[in-house]
């Protein structure tokens, strides 16, 4: 079976998890904010496209496309410079925003991230608008 997902907006990246000392000397750790909501609007944003979807149950094939805006130096007046980049080198790394989609579809697309056998993924500049295409064949 496949099935496919567009999430919307810029992919961001799993925020590394915080650690702190409470006040009897033991050590705590929480996941920041802004991967909590991330994570949260993923979530939202496939229950919107599959009100009814049921995690897989046996393993998977993940295939992800992390689509990501170009920046304003990449055009000139005429559009795209010939010296603007063609692979989005840059930050954030793509282990990273796996990472943070992988958490999400956790319990929503899947049971555990143990059944994913496969992944293929891969950061692009997109045309007009920046989201995260997640296609899955169990």
């Amino acid at each position: 079976m496949r099935q496919y997902f567009e999430i919307k907006g810029i992919p961001k990246p799993q925020a590394r998890a915080r650690f702190f000392v409470n006040k009897k000397g033991g050590i705590g750790k929480y996941d920041p904010n802004d991967s909590a909501n991330e994570k949260e609007n993923i979530r939202a944003q496939i229950a919107i496209c599959n009100p009814q979807i049921v995690p897989i149950r046996e393993g998977i094939a993940l295939s992800v496309k992390f689509i990501f805006p170009r920046s304003k130096g990449h055009f000139g007046k005429k559009g795209l410079l010939p010296s603007a980049p063609k692979n989005h080198t840059s930050r954030p790394d793509i282990d990273n925003c796996l990472k943070g989609l992988m958490d999400a579809c956790k319990g929503v697309l899947w049971i555990d991230d143990t059944q994913i056998v496969t992944v293929l993924a891969e950061k692009i500049y997109g045309i007009d608008k920046a989201q995260t295409v997640i296609s899955l064949v169990s």
